[in-house]
């Protein structure tokens, strides 16, 4: 049985990783593996090269279209499945693989809300017009429950969807004291950690609100803030931040490569999110113990289930709230919560799990 992925990129995103990981996970003797991106080599490129899984880069910015759809259309022959990843994917994999070819085709979804207002218009559209052609496809996977019927809703057929959460490594780490130092932090500073690029929907304005409320009733603590565009040089971040009056304890450090490391480092980790799927960083946080507050966006209560504080989105006074009463519980009470989180990720969103999930859906589609 040969599997064929088609994703828009191989960059560091939630679908990107995912892929990765299955990738990384997979059973190596029961079926074959190749990707097609629509872009050029990126961030997971060379990590997928590296366990001698064939990646073919159409570029279609750059390449004449045509010639790209009659390469497409000849990888894509050797297929006895597809799965595409994300709406432009997925559009191309029942163009090709399902008008043109019969194959098998499995789409993936990732996001939980479908709002005109959020998203790209192109990308709303491609989404409305999939939502038509999903009954014709063999399945639809959503990462997420509230991703699932939020697609049925609108307009995406119920019986083709299924949902395979997320899984995750567990983090085996040593506690990363030189992540503080570099940060030129005292142990009796709290260490709140977000990971996220620099976008609307991860709403770092109203998590800026909210640790300028911890800084007014004395709260030690500094924000350390992780993603693409969170830097010195992202103009509308540092006017935030400035607005907020927290120069003083903010840190940012831009894209990193050292996540797990960074969360061993970390004391809490906040998310401030207005719209998720389901939110990977969530789970990895989990997987490394930390305790986490973070707003009600997708199915971030179900990952977290009674281990962590879900708070309302948009809520600058509700998340300084859930983050000044997570740094007063008792240590044995905190350790006893992260413990639970761990236990949690390791039985629910284990990464063997999940991977075993789409293997069962590849022989299923087989049968």
């Amino acid at each position: 049985m040969k599997v064929i992925h088609i994703i828009p990129s191989l960059v560091s995103g939630g679908a990107e990783t995912m892929l990765y990981k299955l990738l990384k996970n997979k059973s190596t003797t029961n079926y074959e593996v190749e990707i097609v991106t629509l872009t050029s080599g990126d961030y997971y490129t060379d990590k997928i090269k590296e366990m001698n899984i064939p990646i073919h880069e159409l570029n279609l910015k750059a390449n004449n279209p045509l010639k790209s759809i009659v390469k497409l259309i000849k990888i894509l022959k050797t297929a006895d499945i597809i799965q595409s990843w994300m709406y432009y994917s997925d559009f191309l994999s029942f163009f090709i693989g399902k008008l043109i070819l019969r194959k098998k085709v499995i789409w993936g979804v990732r996001r939980s809300y479908l709002n005109k207002e959020l998203m790209k218009s192109t990308t709303f559209y491609i989404a409305k017009l999939n939502s038509y052609l999903s009954k014709f496809v063999d399945k639809v996977v959503s990462c997420s429950i509230v991703g699932k019927d939020n697609h049925v809703e609108f307009g995406y057929s119920a019986k083709n969807m299924v949902v395979i959460a997320n899984g995750f490594d567990i983090n085996e780490l040593d506690e990363s004291d030189f992540i503080r130092l570099e940060m030129n932090l005292t142990a009796n500073t709290n260490i709140l950690l977000n990971v996220a690029r620099w976008e609307l929907l991860k709403d770092h304005k109203t998590l800026l609100k909210a640790v300028n409320i911890l800084k007014i009733q004395g709260i030690k603590f500094n924000l350390v803030l992780v993603g693409k565009n969170i830097d010195k040089h992202n103009v509308e971040l540092n006017e935030e931040i400035r607005l907020n009056n927290v120069e003083d304890c903010v840190t940012l450090l831009g894209e990193r490569k050292d996540i797990p490391y960074l969360m061993k480092a970390a004391d809490f980790y906040i998310s401030s999110s207005i719209s998720e799927g389901f939110p990977n960083v969530i789970g990895e946080a989990m997987a490394s113990s930390l305790y986490c507050i973070a707003t009600d966006a997708g199915d971030t209560k179900y990952i977290l289930g009674e281990t962590g504080s879900v708070v309302e989105s948009g809520n600058p006074e509700m998340l300084a709230n859930g983050i000044i009463q997570a740094t007063r519980l008792e240590h044995i009470e905190k350790q006893r919560l992260v413990s639970l989180a761990l236990s949690r990720v390791k039985t629910e969103f284990s990464i063997g799990k999940i991977v075993s999930e789409y293997e069962k859906l590849y022989r299923n589609l087989m049968r």
